[in-house]
């Protein structure tokens, strides 16, 4: 009789059990998860030599403006050379001078897309677009800089690393411990003990200088081809208007 009587009951726990997963699927909000950012940022101005490394298994090869920067893609810069780059969600601006090398990590998450700057050498500028939470982070071998919205300069090099903020605020840490810097402060990290701030000393920012320093005027521009994600060709048209650093 035991048997019997489950074996008419099992249909109709399947059936509800079928009823709720159906009502879970509709009434429940889907589960967002981070996916890799394709199309991350454009290549607005070149000087001297500067290579970029777009496929793992492929070669180094010379950039020119206007070049898509992908999540995962790097870019170096010779001794001579220099390389401006927008983002192309927020428009965020980055600046390498010579002798840098950085990689790209871009993750898009319910709209927002988080950057991730590796840097193992060299000097950078970025001009940070505001967002409510930290959306922009440079992380070299000695330090982490994460930003909201600011400007700053970064140089990793033999020594550990030094963070200029011109604007804004960052936490600023390595594994030994993490920091406040403000603007007009400088941060220093040599990995090996906690980071520091203190007062940005005159004439110590390093500028950049030569051809980067201006760019360009508002009548030159930068037309990029894009695809969208439901696969739609779209131009994007950016004005090259150089911040002052």
């Amino acid at each position: 009789m035991t048997n019997t009587t489950t074996n008419r009951m099992l249909p109709r726990r399947l059936a509800a059990l079928g009823i709720l997963v159906a009502l879970c699927a509709a009434l429940c909000p889907p589960i967002a998860l981070a996916e890799e950012a394709a199309s991350v940022a454009v290549v607005i101005k070149i000087v001297g030599t500067v290579e970029g490394l777009q496929d793992e298994d492929g070669a180094w090869t010379a950039m020119t403006a206007g070049i898509v920067l992908d999540s995962g893609d790097k870019l170096r810069t010779a001794a001579d050379g220099g390389v401006a780059v927008m983002f192309l969600d927020d428009r965020s601006l980055l600046k390498l001078a010579g002798n840098t090398e950085v990689t790209f990590f871009a993750e898009r998450d319910d709209g927002t897309v988080s950057k991730r700057i590796w840097m193992g050498a060299g000097r950078l500028w970025a001009k940070v677009t505001s967002g409510d939470e930290p959306h922009f982070q440079v992380e070299t071998p000695t330090s982490v800089a994460a930003v909201k919205g600011s400007e700053f300069y970064d140089i990793e090099n033999a020594g550990g690393n030094t963070l200029h903020a011109l604007t804004g605020r960052y936490v600023y840490g390595n594994e030994h411990g993490d920091i406040e810097v403000l603007g007009g402060q400088t941060g220093a990290s040599d990995g090996g003990s906690p980071p520091t701030a203190r007062p940005t000393r005159p004439g110590e920012l390093p500028g950049f200088g030569g051809g980067l320093r201006a760019y360009g005027g508002q009548d030159q521009v930068i037309r990029v081809e894009l695809i969208d994600d439901d696969g739609n060709e779209r131009v994007l048209v950016i004005p090259l208007v150089q911040p002052q650093d």
